[in-house]
């Protein structure tokens, strides 16, 4: 397009399958202040198919009703303004975002001397597959803020070029900047892993069995640590390297561990390379299941002795008397 002197636009080639990409605009330290509407167009590489720019304005909007009165152009409106009193830069680490993966970015702030406060940060494009937050917030007097991306399963394996825009209030207004590009690459997860079903019962230690998948090799050990255990469930991190097969995971179960099918085990398994971390989310799906103990055995009933009778003897009888002796002889 034709711009105002001293402002130049930058972009990439965009797949077809996307509907949204982002441009930056870029002014120099030196230019003058002026603006305009300016008209664009979309070029196809190959075969030189061209496309304008068009952009609907809504004049009136009522909730749940919609447009009631539009307006369409094929310009956009461009100004150059006065300096903002901060500039953001943006760190994306130069190893691959994997599948299933996290990447954290770093956001810092270049503020003028006089201008401490806070600063509204927000990505305002997002390749296909990657969520992050909403915003994140450079807190007043501060300079640096993370944000953290992660990765579906079915993430496009591709090259991207990333950028966050950041918004302040100012003596003149809000003023909203953007940093410059930075590259984010997705790739396929370097491991996998599958989580064997565990069993056992509280106050009773167990082990968690992984086997793991190499899909790409890597150098070094790679941390990986066994999330989403049950309260009164411990486990230790674990170690693995590019010839690893099988990792055991022991658990201490205490007493009043939580009983129940635990279906949500998974592994953080973190790759380190150049010395930059790629975490990896794997095993999803892994089951503990904590059973209740058994039943105390009953028990016996005890014995009962049966008394033993004895026979009674007769008690030896009394001798009798002479006088008793006589009586007796005369009744004979």
């Amino acid at each position: 397009p034709d711009l105002p002197e001293g402002i130049s636009v930058k972009s990439h080639t965009v797949p077809r399958s996307l509907s949204s990409f982002p441009i930056l605009f870029e002014a120099k330290a030196d230019a003058s202040i002026e603006g305009g509407l300016y008209s664009f167009e979309i070029e196809d590489p190959k075969t030189k198919l061209k496309g304008p720019f068009t952009e609907k304005i809504s004049h009136l909007y009522v909730n749940n009703q919609g447009d009631y009165h539009i307006t369409n152009t094929d310009k956009l409106s461009v100004a150059i303004i006065e300096e903002a009193p901060f500039h953001l830069e943006l760190f994306a680490p130069p190893v691959p975002l994997v599948r299933n993966g996290t990447m954290t970015l770093k956001i810092t702030a270049k503020r003028a001397n006089d201008f401490n406060k806070k600063i509204k940060v927000k990505l305002p494009w997002k390749p296909p597959g990657i969520g992050a937050p909403t915003e994140v917030e450079i807190p007043e007097g501060k300079n640096e803020v993370s944000l953290t991306l992660n990765a579906s399963n079915d993430a496009p394996i591709n090259d991207w070029k990333i950028l966050v825009t950041g918004e302040s209030a100012t003596d003149k207004g809000t003023v909203r900047v953007s940093s410059e590009f930075a590259e984010l690459k997705t790739s396929e997860p370097f491991v996998n892993l599958t989580l064997a079903m565990a069993a056992t019962n509280p106050g009773k230690n167990t082990n968690v069995v992984a086997t793991v998948d190499h899909i790409e090799p890597f150098t070094g050990e790679a941390r990986v640590i066994l999330h989403a255990l049950p309260h009164g469930v411990k486990s230790n991190e674990k170690k693995i390297t590019t010839n690893s097969t099988e990792i055991t995971f022991p658990l201490e179960v205490a007493k009043d561990a939580r009983k129940g099918k635990h279906a949500n085990l998974f592994c953080q398994v973190i790759i380190t390379k150049d010395g930059h971390p790629i975490p990896h989310n794997v095993g999803q799906g892994g089951t503990l299941r904590i059973d209740p103990p058994p039943p105390a055995p009953k028990k016996k009933p005890e014995a009962k002795e049966t008394p033993v009778k004895t026979e009674q003897k007769e008690a030896p009888k009394k001798p009798l008397s002479r006088l008793e002796q006589l009586r007796q002889s005369q009744k004979q």
